[in-house]
């Protein structure tokens, strides 16, 4: 008797890791399309993960109220995504503990509200961690590259800084660029010093260079606040504008732990 020889079957996490590798060394619409089912995934994999283990942050994503939107000549609604990035502050030690990217759908005109592609995300195990750093980006998404690559800069939080454009926290809008001094911080001094318990709406995000510098996506805005851990939740609210004003658009989430 002949004995069938089955081909080795991939544990998920190396299937995952050789999807991501496909879809990152993929060009044109098909490498978008590869991008963007993985970051769902992976968005979607952290909302089921379980948090029985220890504290976790979770994220209720609400609609996403554009009052405008602009996707180029002849090419119909923008569509916006959004960079979450959570880190986990320790005394001196700064650890990654979410991150995703959230798409929103647009559907007829404008102004109106976009639903986003996944409403809860859920951190990893926070321990006995009482602060964390959360940081948003929004993007009008053309190739998804520059999308990309924030989300692959921020997993390294000690190159990672974020920029104080300074003037009033509650001015609602955030244009991207100030003619104010900016005063640049790291992940660790964001989360420690009182003055900056909330950067948002006044904070661009700095990654592997300047994430407001783009070469395929738009960047509209970003911001970080500081959470720390409460009962209750705690609701957030990022007004943020684009340079030329084409994007006006307003982000709302909760927080809870």
């Amino acid at each position: 008797m002949v004995r069938e020889i089955r081909p080795r079957r991939l544990s998920n996490e190396r299937r995952r890791h050789l999807e991501l590798e496909e879809a990152t060394r993929a060009t044109g619409l098909a490498g978008w399309w590869k991008r963007w089912r993985q970051s769902t995934r992976r968005a979607e994999a952290r909302a089921q993960a379980p948090t029985a283990r220890g504290r976790g942050l979770r994220l209720h994503i609400k609609p996403l109220y554009l009052a405008r939107g602009h996707d180029g000549p002849l090419r119909g609604a923008p569509d916006p995504a959004m960079v979450v990035c959570a880190w986990s502050i320790d005394g001196n030690a700064v650890r990654t503990v979410l991150r995703a990217v959230v798409r929103f759908n647009v559907r007829g005109r404008l102004p109106g509200a976009a639903e986003p592609d996944v409403t809860t995300l859920v951190t990893t195990s926070l321990g006995g961690n009482r602060t964390v750093l959360l940081a948003v980006a929004l993007y009008e998404e053309n190739g998804g590259d520059d999308v990309q690559r924030l989300t692959m800069a921020l997993e390294h939080p000690a190159s990672l800084h974020f920029v104080d454009l300074g003037g009033d926290a509650g001015n609602g809008h955030s244009h991207g660029h100030s003619d104010a001094t900016p005063h640049v911080l790291s992940a660790l001094e964001c989360a420690r010093d009182p003055r900056l318990s909330t950067l948002s709406p006044r904070g661009i995000v700095l990654g592997d260079g300047d994430a407001s510098v783009t070469k395929t996506d738009q960047w509209v805005g970003g911001a970080a606040v500081v959470v720390v851990g409460q009962k209750r939740p705690l609701g957030h609210r990022l007004s943020l504008q684009s340079i030329d004003g084409r994007q006006d658009w307003t982000v709302e989430f909760a927080t809870t732990w």
